[in-house]
């Protein structure tokens, strides 16, 4: 009995290690990824690879592939009841998105196959006018968008590489602001950040 608990226990430990939270995570990025649930990385042999997986370029149509696509996400409004008083009461206001995404692969040129991609892989953003939710959340808001040129080359029939330029973007915006009805104390928050990096790796 002991030792089934202490592998049930383990089993809890090494589980938990793997979850994630993902609330801004966009995986979907491409009308083959939203059809496998963002389960595309090893089968991505169209244009949309040069994102999900630049060294299947090598295995790609020996053509010029591009793909233009544009989502549409709508957050519906959420309800917060508070246990103390209806006053604390409140709903969220909905959200509507529009999220462009480009992907490009070139022509084999020697082995060599060049792409491009434009995406955004995290975002969204969520606000709250009624007067008590405003006090904690009254707007959080995160904007991401990756660009990545990005080149394969196949060494044989069985085997391609592949080297990446990842270049991200992001800003971000944090407001609060209200005055409590339980304390009285006033609150004005007003963040706002961006930030940039480059990265680069290689794939095969």
């Amino acid at each position: 009995m002991k030792k089934s608990i202490f592998l049930l226990a383990l089993a809890s430990i090494l589980v938990a290690g793997t979850a994630y939270a993902s609330g801004y995570r966009i995986p979907e990025q491409s009308p083959d990824s939203v059809a496998k649930a963002g389960a595309h990385i090893a089968t991505a042999t169209g244009a949309n690879s040069s994102y999900y997986n630049p060294a299947n370029m090598a295995w790609a149509d020996d053509a010029w592939l591009s793909e233009l696509d544009l989502t549409y996400i709508r957050l519906t409004s959420i309800d917060y009841e508070d246990a103390r008083t209806p006053a604390f009461n409140g709903s969220s206001e909905e959200e509507n998105f529009l999220l462009p995404t480009l992907f490009l692969v070139s022509p084999d040129y020697n082995n060599f196959r060049f792409g491009f991609s434009v995406t955004a892989p995290y975002g969204l953003a969520k606000r709250w006018n009624d007067p008590f939710p405003s006090l904690f959340a009254k707007k959080f808001e995160l904007k991401v968008f990756d660009a990545n040129p990005v080149v394969s080359y196949k060494v044989n029939d069985y085997l391609s590489l592949a080297g990446v330029v990842r270049m991200i973007m992001a800003t971000a915006t944090a407001r609060a602001e209200g005055t409590s009805p339980i304390s009285g104390v006033t609150t004005s928050l007003d963040l706002e950040g961006d930030w940039s990096v480059d990265r680069s790796g290689p794939h095969s």
